[in-house]
């Protein structure tokens, strides 16, 4: 079975029933306790616009990955050990101290603590924030653009899927204006492509008097 690979960047968010503009709101107040932290959001949206309850949060700290997915800044658990309120001693007589004394000291049990980032309920609705992964399988390290607009550039397709790569030397930017379609490949030793792809799902590029959304999908090996 193919391992669950994360990126220590990439979240996501399950919202169903949750009004868009209210989980906006409250991801803007949830990136004010990492107020230096720079992160992108992108909502599952079908073609009418209409937000589908889920979600991505990309967020450049680790510290800020961890703390939205529950656990502690370095990302250890958010817990404190306490002895076993329901501990019984055991009542034992072996003539050796060591193991009467361990018979009686309550095993130390393990208490989650409150979230670091506080996540209330948005319209009565539970919201679960975790970590985005994908599968180790048959896909290169490259997105393909298609139907893509002839004022589209090669600077405004590296704008917008640099911020997704951790390779300084990436992405490379292939644009073949006969198919009007373009490839944007990352590192080979990273699985970067795929992870941007949930951010890059829908994205809207301008030049100042036009816009269009441009949507970024993982090639297959074939497809290369």
């Amino acid at each position: 079975m193919s391992s669950h690979i994360i990126d220590h960047h990439t979240i996501c968010i399950q919202a169903k029933g949750v009004q868009q503009a209210n989980l906006e709101a409250a991801i803007i107040k949830w990136m004010s306790y990492c107020p230096e932290c720079k992160y992108y959001l992108c909502l599952g949206v079908n073609h009418m616009n209409e937000f589908m309850g889920f979600g991505y949060l990309w967020v450049e700290n680790k510290s800020a990955y961890y703390m939205l997915t529950g656990k502690c800044a370095d990302g250890s658990n958010n817990v404190k050990y306490i002895p076993d309120p329901n501990f019984v001693p055991k009542d034992i007589n072996t003539g050796d101290w060591a193991d009467e004394a361990d018979a009686s000291i309550a095993p130390l049990i393990e208490v989650p603590l409150a979230p670091l980032i506080p996540m209330e309920p948005l319209d009565g609705i539970n919201v679960n924030v975790i970590p985005a992964f994908v599968y180790e399988q048959d896909v290169t390290n490259c997105l393909i653009i298609r139907h893509l607009p002839s004022w589209v550039t090669e600077e405004m397709i590296y704008q917008a899927a640099v911020p997704f790569s951790s390779d300084k030397r990436y992405p490379k930017i292939i644009v073949r204006r006969n198919k009007e379609e373009a490839k944007v490949c990352f590192s080979s030793s990273s699985h970067d492509a795929n992870f941007a792809s949930f951010m890059l799902y829908k994205k809207v590029v301008t030049d100042g008097k036009q816009s269009t959304v441009l949507s970024f999908r993982v090639m297959t090996k074939r497809q290369k």
